[in-house]
């Protein structure tokens, strides 16, 4: 997948800009997004997955991943991860994605890791314009246990924002 936001091609300066922005939202509870590096190379990003909040209250998810690794199943790992620990985190209900129509591989991706097709949309985005996205839905199964350790020790936990996380 390629995010409207964490495009393919990117330059180091770019990319390192990117990450410190990512690494603020983390901080400021409006997002958690990670960096995805490969074992075998540390040190060198192969792509990205994250979640954030939406000014419409949603949780979304976005992700992307060298064109060069695709298929080998880490990104499924990843998005699973990621909206796994959404639902440890937060009390929301659902984790939301959008893919552009045509991108099966993608679609294939959300739907290995749990999320089912849920209607679309239309995205504005300032590298690709307006276009068409299917909306996918991943919802919450159940409560976490550390959320609900939290309540029964009285700790308040966080409706949408990722307070919990720490700074980054």
């Amino acid at each position: 997948m390629q995010t409207s936001t964490f495009p393919i091609g990117m330059s180091q300066v770019e990319l390192e800009a990117k990450i410190a922005a990512m690494r603020q939202a983390n901080t400021e509870g409006r997002s958690l997004g990670f960096v995805i590096e490969l074992k075998s190379a540390p040190g060198h990003a192969v792509g990205m997955v994250g979640a954030h909040v939406r000014e419409d209250g949603q949780v979304e998810l976005g992700y992307h991943l060298d064109p060069a690794l695709w298929g080998q199943g880490l990104m499924t790992e990843a998005v699973a991860m990621v909206a796994d620990t959404v639902f440890a985190l937060t009390r929301v209900d659902s984790v939301m994605a959008g893919v552009k129509p045509d991108n099966l591989g993608s679609r294939r991706v959300l739907e290995k890791a749990g999320f089912i097709a849920d209607g679309g949309y239309e995205h504005e985005s300032p590298l690709w314009g307006r276009y068409a996205v299917k909306r996918y839905r991943r919802p919450r199964e159940k409560i976490s246990p550390l959320v609900s350790a939290l309540e029964r020790f009285g700790r308040p936990v966080p409706e949408m924002a990722f307070d919990l996380c720490g700074r980054v």
